[in-house]
């Protein structure tokens, strides 16, 4: 007949103890007939993952030190070569993958948002302190100051899924 059969009243799993699950068989003339084509399964989604920051510029004296980092630990070192006190800093970039869209550093006391253009995000020392550029020997007078040398970057992704970013400058 078409009435439900039941095969167990209680099922127990080793030590778990007890748990009542019905279980029932029964057929029903909405069901394909056996050898029916079935439908196909649904397509997955892609994983939700943290943007990449793939590098870190600052413009210093007109050129551009681009850092790559590792574990999003990025080092720049304005030390030496043609580096003086007198040098002047006057940007940050933020190359990440495509999928960043924002970023929230925090640079000389100040934290700003930006956001992310196809994976590049810039701000100029003017947007950030109202000022033209920072020399290097005031910078690093003000990272003294502010007892640290890094710099912390949150890259939040069109996920919302966040990647943190320290960045270290010698100078």
């Amino acid at each position: 007949g078409s009435e439900p059969v039941k095969i167990e009243d209680t099922l127990s799993v080793g030590h778990a103890g007890p748990h009542n699950l019905p279980l029932t068989t029964q057929t029903s003339a909405a069901q394909p007939a056996p050898g029916a084509p079935g439908g196909g399964g649904g397509g997955g989604g892609g994983a939700d993952e943290a943007p990449v920051v793939e590098s870190v510029t600052f413009v210093v004296d007109g050129s551009p030190v681009t850092v790559t980092g590792v574990n999003n630990n990025f080092n720049i070192n304005l030390t030496g070569g043609s580096y003086t006190n007198a040098s002047k800093f006057t940007e940050i970039t933020v190359n990440a993958s495509g999928d960043a869209d924002k970023a929230r550093l925090s640079l000389l006391g100040v934290t700003k948002t930006i956001t992310f253009n196809q994976g590049v995000a810039s701000i100029s020392v003017d947007e950030l302190i109202g000022e033209q550029d920072i020399s290097l020997g005031g910078l690093k007078t003000i990272l003294s100051l502010l007892g640290t040398n890094q710099i912390s970057i949150t890259v939040t992704g069109k996920t919302g899924l966040n990647t943190e970013v320290n960045v270290t400058i010698e100078v």
